[in-house]
């Protein structure tokens, strides 16, 4: 199992249906290879798979396994600015900005089903991890968070140009 450069990065398109003792191997395969590399997470997409899945070492330390998820963002709780790696751009970081609570659901390594409210380092790399499942690094997120940044400074220069 290799990470893969963010610039092929699939989307994960099927979801997890067996729930056996190869999703076990997988989990444990891509835990090691986050250990091996620091990392803290890691998505299906990143190690060339079309399931939806991925990783992530949760803030007590805990490994899980997330197959099939789904998420709703507080977006009464706003967002929150982070410095972020990825395992698929070595040696970078990212300032990013991310929902600080989500509503989250998803299927475990036995397939029984969870659904949790995410904050803090838990709900950043949840949304890290999901955005690989729909092929969207996190270049491209800081690129548009850029972007729209820019945009409004220039739109409120303009509104007191106005004035």
């Amino acid at each position: 199992m290799q990470i893969r450069h963010y610039s092929i990065i699939r989307p994960c398109t099927k979801d997890v249906k067996k729930f056996d003792q190869t999703l076990l191997d997988i989990k444990k395969e891509m835990q090691e290879l986050c250990e091996r590399t620091n990392g803290i997470g890691l998505s299906a997409s990143q190690v060339g798979l079309e399931e939806r899945l991925f990783i992530f070492q949760r803030e007590n330390g805990n490994w899980i396994l997330v197959c099939n998820p789904k998420m709703i963002p507080q977006k009464n709780e706003g967002l929150q600015r982070h410095v972020e790696g990825c395992l698929s751009v070595p040696n970078e970081a990212f300032e990013v900005r991310r929902w600080a609570k989500v509503n989250a659901s998803w299927q475990d390594e036995n397939g029984n089903f969870v659904e949790e409210e995410l904050s803090g380092r838990n709900a950043q790399v949840f949304q890290h991890e999901f955005d690989h499942l729909v092929a969207r690094s996190i270049v491209d997120r800081a690129k548009s968070q850029y972007r729209s940044s820019r945009f409004e400074a220039s739109r409120q220069k303009k509104k007191r140009s106005k004035k």
